[in-house]
Parts: structure tokens; C-alpha cells; sequence
């Protein structure tokens, strides 16, 4: 089997303010994306789609 072109293991994400208690909103994504798979993002609104992708491109 080939390597993978993206694996993300344990993906955790926190969000903190100015003296407040840090706020987890990504809790252990994991997954492989493999040449010539597609991988959609699937979930209610809030449940943190959108920070996954832009951890994952590094914004």
C-alpha cells in the first residue's frame, strides 16, 4: 500500500482569550487521504469543519 498524501492523527484545537479558560473545539480528528480519494468534511454547524481545514493549511 502507498504512503498517504495527508494523515493527520490526534488533531486537537483549542481557542484561548485574555485570562479566560482555554476552549477546545476540535477533540482528536483523525484520518488518511490517499491519492485519488475525495474526503468531505461532514457536520452540524459549530461543530468545527472550518477550524479543521484551516489548522490543517496553517491558519
Amino acid at each position: 500500500m502507498t504512503a498517504p498524501l495527508l494523515q493527520v492523527q490526534d488533531l486537537r484545537v483549542a481557542f484561548s482569550a485574555r485570562h479566560a479558560v482555554p476552549q477546545r473545539v476540535v477533540h482528536g480528528i483523525s484520518f488518511d487521504l490517499f491519492a485519488g480519494q475525495t474526503l468531505a468534511l461532514v457536520g452540524e454547524s459549530g461543530c468545527g469543519k472550518s477550524v479543521t481545514g484551516l489548522t490543517l493549511m496553517g491558519l
